[in-house]
């Protein structure tokens, strides 16, 4: 079995268990075409990623119908109270969890959730709130515990 196989198991696995919620069925996404992907580009889609948080952080909570009502088209960045209102952006909890992610599948060579959710504990996540705490916080604990029962099965 290759690895984006293993990673497909794994992901149907954590939903049929209830660890993750997912929209989408990932085996019915369409298989990437195996060939290598360049570092240029991954750096490029961490800048757009990084630069459309900082974008979008001060405005996230509102629904877009109240987002352009308050502010049109944003085009540049909005007072943010994170740094005593100046214009200018900071990326969120969502930058820092796929970078995060992106080291960790790196470092793994796959999709190991039990070590990306205890990389995902492991320090302060900047702006986390009530959307990203909880399902963090449940899945490391599943995980903290089904590690626990397997070590104590294989001992």
């Amino acid at each position: 079995m290759n690895r984006l196989t293993d990673n497909v198991l794994q992901v149907r696995d954590l939903i049929a268990r209830g660890l993750l919620r997912s929209a989408t069925d990932p085996s019915t996404l369409p298989a990437p075409d195996g060939g290598p992907v360049g570092w240029k580009r991954v750096a490029g889609m961490l800048v757009g990623l990084a630069v459309g948080d900082s974008l979008g952080n001060t405005s996230e909570s509102q629904v877009p119908q109240q987002r352009r009502a308050t502010h049109g088209e944003i085009r540049d960045y909005l007072p943010n109270w994170h740094a005593e209102g100046r214009l200018v952006g900071l990326p969120s909890d969502d930058t820092q969890l796929a970078f995060w992610t992106l080291e960790q599948l790196i470092e793994d060579g796959a999709l190991v959730p039990e070590r990306l959710a205890k990389r995902f504990s492991s320090g302060s996540i900047f702006g986390m709130g009530q959307t990203v705490r909880p399902p963090i916080e449940t899945t490391f604990s599943a995980l903290t515990t089904m590690s626990t029962s397997e070590a104590a099965r294989s001992s």
